[in-house]
């Protein structure tokens, strides 16, 4: 006989308020909730921040012009990282209401700078996305089951 399990239920219990962050240094952030939209807002800003980068660079390199002190664009994990970069900045700029622990008024610019120290982007990455991260660990039915795999169940839909 075959064991039916439940699907489990994706969690909605997402903030719906601005909260604040405790980030290191000292600082604090208040950031807006985060959602879909937010979220593909900073990945495409990224993106085009990285394409219009690469594309500017060769195109002085191609007229003959010197750059110099700015990293290999040509290496697909330079383009990665500084993407990841620029998307933790993008989030800063779209989510960050206030802040503490800052010595500069917030603006897209001053939040911008601010991820841009390795103390603070990467740990205020983290705890922005954990809240969908915490969601989306709870499952949805649709994992691998314990024999590794994931073929369709019984019916749970009882005269169907």
């Amino acid at each position: 006989m075959v064991e039916m399990t439940m699907p489990e239920l994706v969690s909605l219990d997402l903030p719906t308020e601005p909260y604040w962050l405790d980030l290191p240094r000292g600082v604090r952030v208040r950031v807006r909730p985060l959602d879909t939209a937010a979220m593909k807002a900073a990945e495409a800003r990224s993106q085009r921040k990285v394409r219009e980068l690469v594309t500017h660079v060769a195109g002085v390199r191609e007229a003959g012009g010197d750059v110099t002190g700015l990293p290999d664009f040509g290496d697909p994990d330079i383009r990665a990282g500084l993407a990841e970069a620029l998307f933790v900045e993008a989030l800063a700029e779209i989510g960050i209401v206030a802040w503490e622990g800052v010595k500069a008024d917030l603006s897209k610019g001053s939040a911008a700078q601010l991820m841009r120290n390795p103390d603070i982007g990467p740990p205020f990455l983290a705890a922005y996305l954990a809240p969908a991260a915490a969601a989306s660990a709870e499952g949805n039915g649709s994992a691998a089951g314990s024999d590794g795999t994931s073929g369709p169940g019984g019916n749970i839909a009882k005269g169907a």
